[in-house]
């Protein structure tokens, strides 16, 4: 495997941001990458010429500069994020480049960020913020964008700003000029974990090895769960093992490891062979103690981290995330819920702050009122991180992916 390109593209706000593009733009050159420079700014004239001029990215967004100057500033940046995506888009399919960078302020980075993010995982990308360190997930969403904090201002380049700028382009030339990662060629598993499920996702990883597939486990508290159905999307994981769902409750509840309304809804739809587990069910997840909303304050609660402050669900909650996911599940021909009846977390044992057996019944029983007899349902003798679940889980899950491969064949036939 080898990248399309040894060049970079550089984003930047030429208007604003100019002597600080071009000093960025110099020391690639000078490290033997050539770049491709893309104008994003909206308000003034560019300090040197680009490559890619500004009327070029507003034209791909369908608008003209006389158009822009009549748009309210956040219309205006929203159109200048569109055209930087499509024009970056183009550029990348055609081959022209192999990573790519950008630099900006708070309207800026904006831009940049969008256009990076619409680039396919795997892609080097990196952004020079001046307001990275308190919005950085603003701009990564659930992509391997790379941000890194200016420090100071980008307002000339300087002992600070030279610095960063410095490093950022010996980090891009370093990641174009090395092999990219040459993968296994295996079929990809993609496990749903968190914490107090972890070594669930170790045990299912080893035995998913053993099977020759290729395991890769995700933290879905939130946009770990985004992370995963983004990659399922561009059709990079060929089955998944949702051991933990922890996602959907907190989304149900207004609580604070939601991955968004439509977690689950993805792989069901590409028909992706699954195993659905309730893991992490027995918890709302709140980034503080402050953050507890009034309603739950009443309620049993652990602090897992000082920003991890985990609070019990009740039956009511787990019966209603069991029929959530059996009604998102009951369409597929590939899905089964497999259930631990001894636990659902490492803090849903017996002995341990959470243990309530009766949730997990909730649940069966949610599932089984909507899915019905559509899915299979399997409750194991077992808690979620023990052996004996991930050897059953495994076990099914490539059950159900031999049978989507022999359904395949004999449609072709």
């Amino acid at each position: 495997m080898t990248r399309p390109s040894g060049n970079a593209v550089l984003l930047a706000t030429l208007d604003t941001k100019g002597e600080e593009a071009a000093f960025l733009r110099d020391r690639l050159h000078g490290l033997g990458v050539p770049t491709i420079t893309i104008d994003v700014g909206i308000l003034g004239r560019p300090r040197f010429a680009p490559d890619i001029d500004r009327h070029t990215v507003m034209n791909a967004a369908g608008v003209t500069i006389e158009e822009m100057g009549r748009l309210s500033a956040g219309d205006a940046i929203r159109r200048m994020m569109q055209g930087a995506s499509v024009v970056t888009l183009r550029l990348y399919q055609d081959r022209r480049f192999g990573g790519i960078l950008g630099l900006g302020g708070g309207k800026g980075s904006n831009i940049c960020a969008a256009a990076m993010r619409g680039l396919p995982f795997g892609v080097p990308k990196m952004l020079l913020s001046t307001v990275a360190s308190r919005r950085s997930h603003q701009y990564v969403g659930v992509s391997d964008l790379i941000v890194v904090p200016t420090v100071a201002d980008l307002i000339g380049v300087n002992r600070i700003t030279g610095t960063v700028l410095s490093n950022a382009a010996a980090a891009m030339a370093g990641m174009l000029k090395s092999e990219p990662y040459e993968s296994s060629g295996r079929s990809i598993v993609a496990i749903s974990a968190m914490g107090a499920t972890s070594l669930g996702a170790i045990n299912c990883s080893a035995r998913l090895r053993t099977n020759d597939y290729e395991p890769v486990v995700f933290h879905c508290t939130g946009l770990g769960g985004q992370a995963l159905e983004q990659l399922i999307r561009e059709k990079q994981v060929h089955a998944l093992l949702d051991l933990t769902t922890t996602e959907i409750v907190n989304e149900l509840c207004g609580a604070g490891a939601s991955a968004g309304p439509g977690r689950l809804n993805i792989a069901q739809e590409m028909a992706l062979p699954q195993v659905v587990a309730p893991g992490g069910l027995d918890m709302l997840i709140f980034p503080g103690s402050d953050q507890v909303p009034e309603r739950y304050r009443d309620r049993l609660r652990y602090e897992h981290s000082p920003t991890a402050i985990l609070v019990r669900t009740t039956w009511e909650e787990n019966h209603l995330a069991g029929k959530l996911i059996g009604e998102r599940l009951r369409t597929s021909p590939t899905a089964c819920v497999v259930i631990p009846r001894r636990g659902v977390s490492e803090y849903d044992k017996e002995g341990v702050v959470f243990y309530d057996p009766s949730c997990v019944s909730a649940f069966e029983s949610g599932v089984r009122d909507t899915a019905g007899d559509k899915i299979e349902i399997i409750p194991v003798d077992a808690h979620i991180n023990d052996l004996e679940f991930a050897e059953v889980a495994v076990r099914i899950l490539v059950r159900q992916i031999e049978q989507g491969q022999n359904l395949r064949r004999a449609v072709k036939q």
